[in-house]
């Protein structure tokens, strides 16, 4: 089975180059996707897709922070409030039932101000808005994991802090929160240590799942269209097998 997530930066390039978006999501051939900050007429695109809430105020219309792709994907009845950022869906592949849960983790100290109607007006700080960001979505998981079984459900997205390399602050707050989440699910993140779209940084679009799986990461492109890159974040596809 193959996952993949992208962030299209709502669409970075414009409107008009949606079909190059759309070009690089049909090309990582995954059998699950996750796309964040998908942007404008996405849903037009793509009618089978599984949105988050649409309630981002967007240029044209209201947008989703979360969408999931699949030739099988189907929504799952989980209730997420818009404030999670997140989507959940399930799929048959291969004969197994498989939940993915996509999501979209507080970036930085600024989130509060440039979010309001995502984290609220209340003044509070960085570590307390990722702290329950975090914990309602690890709760999400584990509901999947109750269902579908610990070894069938995947984590995928933009948790926008990465796992390794060098780090301080409120960054090492957010990955020590990730890391210490994921191995209470009993998952990793497969492509954790590849690159990010900056030099001598890891990625921060993770894709996880349960621990003991075989997995390789196939492809991290950073797709650029009119000489132009088309979004800020590397894309990631992971192969991943059960032992």
């Amino acid at each position: 089975m193959r996952i993949a997530t992208w962030n299209l930066e709502r669409l970075k390039l414009g409107a008009s180059a949606a079909g190059d978006y759309d070009q690089v999501l049909h090309s990582f051939d995954a059998d699950l996707l996750v796309v964040t900050e998908p942007g404008p007429g996405f849903r037009g695109r793509f009618p089978y897709a599984v949105l988050s809430p649409p309630q981002r105020s967007g240029p044209a219309s209201p947008e989703s922070w979360v969408a999931l792709l699949g030739s099988s994907i189907q929504a799952h009845g989980i209730v997420l409030p818009y404030s999670r950022l997140a989507a959940a869906g399930w799929a048959e592949i291969g004969g197994r039932n498989v939940a993915l849960y996509g999501s979209v983790l507080p970036w930085n100290r600024h989130a509060l101000r440039q979010a309001p109607d995502v984290y609220g007006e209340e003044d509070r700080t960085f570590t307390e808005i990722f702290d329950r960001a975090i914990n309602d979505q690890v709760e999400n998981v584990v509901a999947l994991q109750t269902e579908f079984g610990r070894g069938n459900v995947f984590w995928a997205g933009d948790f926008n802090h990465p796992l390794a390399g060098s780090l301080s602050g409120y960054v090492r707050h957010a990955s020590n929160a990730i890391s210490t989440s994921l191995v209470r699910l009993g998952m990793r993140a497969f492509n954790a240590s590849a690159p990010n779209a900056h030099a001598g940084a890891n990625a921060i679009d993770l894709v996880c799942g349960p621990s003991e799986l075989i997995t390789e990461v196939v492809a991290c492109p950073r797709p650029f269209a009119k000489k132009r890159p088309m979004s800020d974040h590397r894309g990631y596809s992971v192969s991943v097998e059960w032992p």
